[in-house]
């Protein structure tokens, strides 16, 4: 399970980190922030994750939508 260590909501913007986690193939220890922008009922952004003590880096989009009963 994943765990958002902090989020910050602001004008219409969302950004926050995850607290650090395991890659669940390699077990190297990764840190991820993610932003994104409040439209209606949907949150898009990107995200970024590092792997600790390198240089490397994946970049990627998410997106989520609420849904209303």
């Amino acid at each position: 399970m994943l765990t958002i260590s902090f989020v910050r909501v602001a004008a219409g913007r969302v950004s926050g980190t995850l607290a650090p986690y395991a890659d669940p193939e390699t077990g190297a220890k990764l840190f991820t922030t993610f932003e994104g922008r409040l439209s209606g009922d949907t949150i898009a952004g990107g995200y970024t994750t590092h792997v600790a003590g390198t240089a490397d880096a994946q970049t990627g989009q998410w997106t989520v939508t609420r849904r209303r009963p």
